[in-house]
């Protein structure tokens, strides 16, 4: 049975498939937070338009007399709504954004400095983006380059971002010293499924 690593000060388990997860409940944190932001943006339009669509007696501006009692009830009654969902959406994005955060420092101070490897599962997507310096400039660019596997140390871990920033380990950059780091994006926004396997070495 292949061994999980522990961290050898805290004895707390840490893995590849654990780091994905904090990946994949980050994306589905901000992605519940969006959402609640977008259904509270459509009810203030909506109750906005219903507002707008009031004849104003002055022929200038909407007043609380121009507002026909039989549906005045309802407007009152949408307007709350969506001033309730904006206090939602806001209390929901406030406590997603610190949940992020927290699974963010602790994936650092977990995993930072690792050496992994990167299995590519999804192809289809091309997870993993290869980087090289210009010689010249000292810039950096995309190389065309599509692997399915690499090694390296981790450099940067961006939850919110779902990007993972590795090293190249001593082979990748004996074959290139062009080479700068890997971009690994780690989860499929569309699926909510990993596009890589994790593994610390």
């Amino acid at each position: 049975m292949k061994r999980t690593p522990r961290d050898q000060d805290s004895g707390v388990v840490r893995s590849g498939d654990l780091l994905t997860e904090q990946y994949r409940s980050a994306m589905l944190t901000l992605s519940t937070v969006s959402q609640a932001s977008r259904m509270a943006a459509e009810s203030e339009q909506s109750a906005l338009q219903s507002l707008a669509a009031v004849p104003a007696a002055n022929s200038v501006y909407v007043t609380p007399q121009d507002i026909p009692p039989e549906i005045a009830t309802d407007l009152t009654k949408h307007s709350l709504d969506a001033h309730l969902q904006k206090v939602q959406s806001a209390q929901i994005g406030a406590q997603g954004e610190a949940f992020v955060r927290q699974l963010q420092q602790e994936a650092l101070a977990a995993y930072k400095g690792r050496k992994v490897r990167i299995n590519v599962l999804d192809a289809a997507q091309h997870p993993v983006e290869v980087y090289w310096r210009d010689a010249e400039s000292g810039g950096q660019y995309l190389h065309k380059s599509r692997p399915r596997m690499v090694k390296g140390r981790i450099e940067d871990i961006n939850l919110a971002e779902n990007v993972l920033i590795l090293a190249p380990d001593f082979i990748g950059r004996f074959l290139s010293s062009r080479l700068s780091h890997y971009a690994v994006y780690v989860i499929n926004p569309l699926t909510i499924q990993p596009m890589v396997r994790i593994a610390l070495m």
